[in-house]
């Protein structure tokens, strides 16, 4: 993709629906650490999306680059298991809880939970979520919604309008996905409702930032 983008514009375009989906799991107002259903929900409707579209080389791309990270962080996992690189060379997300400074948001046993899950892009999904401040969930979704509207432009000028269609179409179904993953406001399972007001407006309000006729 380096060919049809720039940096910059990649960076934005293949984070995007990995940013989605987190924000998809946050929009109701609860933390992120709080939502680990959603989020694993999110993953595996990442990568069942993406193998939708076999032919949308975009897709591809951000695909590849998500197992790539996936093994570059198994990599560094266990490399520090085995008493590789001092812990001052590798990321925050890898390290000991008790090496990690104090009054950072990065929470391991996030990505430890996940990391048991089945399905790859849920340890890219462990990386990205202390990037969301637990302390104001909403202000991360209102930066995924910028982002959005940035993909769009960027797509408008560099992609392909089917590519670019399927490309919103992958992102809108993991949407859909997480917010109906579970009940907001329910007990133990019972009561509450499937799609909550915010919920159904971050979904809008994305829908609006990518120009989607959904």
């Amino acid at each position: 993709m380096s060919d049809r983008f720039t940096t910059q514009e990649w960076e934005i375009v293949s984070a995007l629906p990995e940013q989605a989906a987190i924000a998809a799991a946050v929009s109701d107002g609860v933390a992120v650490f709080g939502t680990l259903k959603e989020i694993a929900e999110g993953a595996e409707a990442l990568h069942e999306g993406g193998a939708a579209f076999p032919d949308n080389q975009l897709i591809a791309a951000i695909m590849a680059a998500m197992v790539a990270a996936v093994e570059e962080e198994k990599a560094a996992l266990d490399m520090d298991a085995e008493g590789g690189p001092p812990p001052d060379s590798l990321p925050v997300d890898t390290l000991p809880e008790a090496d990690i400074e104090p009054d950072t948001d990065v929470e391991p046993e996030i990505a430890d939970e996940l990391a048991k899950t089945a399905a790859p892009g849920d340890a890219v999904l462990a990386i990205e979520a202390p990037d969301v401040d637990p302390r104001d969930p909403r202000g991360f979704v209102h930066e995924v919604l910028a982002n959005a509207m940035q993909t769009r432009e960027i797509l408008a000028a560099k992609a392909d309008a089917g590519e670019a269609a399927e490309y919103t179409q992958w992102i809108l179904g993991v949407v859909d996905r997480v917010i109906n993953r579970t009940k907001t406001g329910s007990f133990l399972g019972i009561g509450g409702k499937r799609v909550d007001a915010d919920e159904a407006e971050y979904r809008a309000n994305l829908v609006k930032a990518l120009g989607a006729n959904q």
